[in-house]
């Protein structure tokens, strides 16, 4: 079920939910492909579900249960190229979701604020009530696969302002491990 204290708008729009919805609970790991992703999960607790968004789910070492992103047309090839010695967990059984069509889980999401975002509204929607992020430190760090070098622009565009804009609203349901979002939504205790 989706937990009642989280007020996101488009989270009430149940009937425009995927049949998958509401078919977990417990906490869930959101993992994102910036630059702490490893030192985010070492930290974390690993016996939790994923959802990992774009890319990482490649090099993700453990079980996904769901993989998450808004590039409809790069998510089919990153689910194709997961390593093979990680297929071993669940194999085909990966829930593959997005808010745009082509997927067999299209989430009623706007898309805006980064897959990582709609991840999370994915995780609410799926009915997990406990959010972790790792990897998602919206700061300017760059990738996993990235060299030190090169940067991203998450901490000085729109992204950073859409998760401020909707951190009170979940309500501390959603903690961070690492970087500007764990500034905004604080860390897991």
């Amino acid at each position: 079920m989706i937990h009642d204290s989280v007020e996101v708008p488009w989270i009430t729009r149940k009937r425009d939910f995927p049949d998958i919805s509401e078919s977990c609970s417990g906490a869930v790991l959101v993992v994102g492909s910036g630059h702490t992703v490893w030192d985010d999960l070492s930290r974390a607790d690993r016996t939790l579900d994923a959802i990992c968004v774009n890319d990482v789910g490649m090099h993700y070492p453990g079980p996904v249960r769901h993989w998450y992103s808004n590039d409809i047309a790069m998510l089919p090839k990153w689910v194709a190229a997961r390593r093979p010695r990680y297929t071993l967990d669940h194999g085909s059984d990966i829930h593959i979701h997005s808010c745009c069509v082509g997927v067999r889980w299209k989430w009623p999401w706007p898309g805006h604020g980064s897959s990582s975002l709609n991840a999370v509204f994915t995780a609410f929607g799926l009915g997990y009530e406990r959010i972790v992020l790792c990897g998602v430190p919206l700061d300017d760090g760059g990738h996993y696969f990235d060299p030190p070098w090169v940067t991203t622009n998450f901490a000085r565009d729109a992204t950073v302002r859409h998760w401020k804009l909707l951190a009170p609203k979940f309500n501390g349901c959603v903690k961070s491990m690492s970087g500007n979002s764990r500034d905004i939504l604080g860390g897991p205790s």
